[in-house]
């Protein structure tokens, strides 16, 4: 919850200088990106712990919950994974438009 309530206060409080806003993003990026891979986490523990405890028995016959869940798993994995690409590479970074240089006279980097 802080970590929203502070991202919404530098990011859409017009008033705030842009070089707080540049100084604030790497850490928003980085808690951001942790939290996601954590509740990712979170996510794929809950469907093992589903598969070992409901359906651990029929399990091996690969029951349809057991295809439902193991594909479940494998969307969350790539989806993870397709986030967590697309943060790190600087190549899928937002481009500055021309408003908000006309605006600010920055660019954030």
């Amino acid at each position: 919850m802080p970590m929203w309530l502070v991202g919404l206060l530098t990011f859409l409080f017009p008033g705030l200088r842009p070089s707080v806003r540049a100084a604030y993003l790497p850490i928003h990026q980085f808690f951001g990106l942790f939290i996601f891979v954590g509740a990712v986490a979170s996510c794929l523990l809950g469907l093992t712990e589903k598969a070992i405890f409901s359906i651990k028995p029929k399990y091996s016959a690969l029951p349809t919950e057991g295809i439902l869940v193991n594909v479940i798993g494998l969307a969350l994995i790539l989806f993870g994974g397709l986030v967590v690409y697309l943060v790190s590479h600087t190549k899928f970074r937002r481009q500055t438009t021309e408003d908000e240089v006309l605006l600010t006279d920055t660019v954030l980097e």
